[in-house]
C-alpha cells in the first residue's frame, strides 16, 4: 500500500506502508508528513480528503487531523472512488506501473516511484478541478450510480 497527497499547488513524498495502515499508524502517518502537507499549501484555504477506509473515518482520527492539519475535512461517501482526485492518480500510476513489468518488490517500488515523479501539476489540477462537475452529476441524479 501507498500513501500520498495532492493539492492544486503540489504534492507529497510517496509514502510505503509495509504493515497493516490502522487507524494509529494512519495518525502517526499524518504527524510525520504534516510539515510536508502544510508546507504544500502555504496557508491557502484548503478541505483535508480521504476516503472512508475504517482507518479515515474514526473520530478519533478526524479529531487528529482537526488538531494538526486542519479543521475543514470534506466528508466523503462510502465507495465513491470517483469523488476523490487522488484514485484519478493511482489509477494514472497503476498503467504506468503495469507497463514496467516490475519481476520483484524493489522493481515495483522503484516503478511506483517513477510514476508518482512523473505525475505533474498540470494532470493533478486537471483531476481536482472536475471534482466540480462529477459532484453536481451526483447531486443532479440524486447519488444514484452515474
Amino acid at each position: 500500500m501507498v500513501w500520498g497527497g495532492i493539492s492544486n499547488f503540489g504534492k507529497t513524498s510517496l509514502y510505503f506502508v509495509e504493515e497493516s495502515l490502522n487507524g494509529k499508524k494512519y495518525r502517526e502517518l499524518l504527524l510525520e508528513h504534516r510539515q510536508e502537507i502544510k508546507e504544500i499549501f502555504a496557508r491557502r484555504r484548503w478541505w483535508f480528503q480521504q476516503d472512508s477506509a475504517p482507518c479515515h473515518r474514526a473520530n478519533v482520527t478526524k479529531q487528529h487531523i482537526e488538531r494538526n492539519l486542519t479543521k475543514r475535512i470534506l466528508p466523503h461517501p462510502a465507495q465513491s472512488p470517483d469523488l476523490n482526485p487522488i484514485e484519478l492518480i493511482w489509477a494514472n500510476m497503476k498503467v504506468f506501473v503495469e507497463r514496467r513489468r516490475p519481476n520483484n518488490k524493489t522493481e515495483l517500488k522503484d516503478a511506483v516511484k517513477m510514476a508518482w515523479r512523473n505525475i505533474n501539476i498540470k494532470f493533478i489540477r486537471k483531476c481536482i478541478e472536475g471534482l466540480k462537475g462529477k459532484m453536481e452529476k451526483v447531486i443532479k441524479n440524486n447519488g444514484n450510480v452515474l
